[in-house]
């Protein structure tokens, strides 16, 4: 009986979501301490500076003051940009037919940042890397369509 009323006691003082432990397992609350030894000394300098700024000003400090020691690459920038303004919009790469009169095509996406002029692009590809597709050569059909690196088999010079 004592124990069953222990147990409700200390459900009404937790809140929801708690687990409730036996008072005999639970520890004090601690204060976690970072063992200064096994760090830097970049890393000193960083706690030292960020110590030092909370000790001169006490205002809110934005994300990027906020400093972890934590992780590689935090603030690497990205390792490779494609320009895209040189690669052929997906949609015209199989929808690709030039009339005599237009050399550009627009496609269903609106503000699209990929080029459309097929010539254009057809005269600054890289050449091939060999003469036959073999995906063209199975099915018939490439799905590359013109920006295919083996497409001298079934890409014209006007696309």
């Amino acid at each position: 009986m004592n124990s069953e009323s222990n147990i409700t006691s200390l459900t009404e003082v937790k809140p929801e979501g708690v687990a409730v432990i036996k008072k005999d397992f639970v520890l004090k609350d601690h204060v976690r301490t970072l063992a200064l030894e096994c760090i830097s000394e970049r890393d000193k300098r960083k706690l030292e500076d960020v110590f030092t700024d909370k000790a001169d000003k006490k205002q809110k400090t934005s994300k990027f003051e906020k400093r972890k020691l934590k992780g590689q690459n935090k603030s690497r920038g990205p390792t490779f940009i494609e320009e895209k303004q040189t690669k052929l919009c997906s949609y015209l790469i199989d929808n690709a037919e030039i009339d005599d009169n237009e050399t550009t095509k627009s496609c269903i996406i609106d503000k699209c940042i990929f080029m459309h002029d097929i010539l254009l692009y057809l005269k600054n590809k890289p050449s091939d890397l060999g003469n036959t597709c073999y995906v063209y050569s199975v099915r018939g059909h490439c799905p590359r369509g013109l920006s295919c690196r083996y497409g001298s088999q079934h890409i014209t010079s006007e696309g």
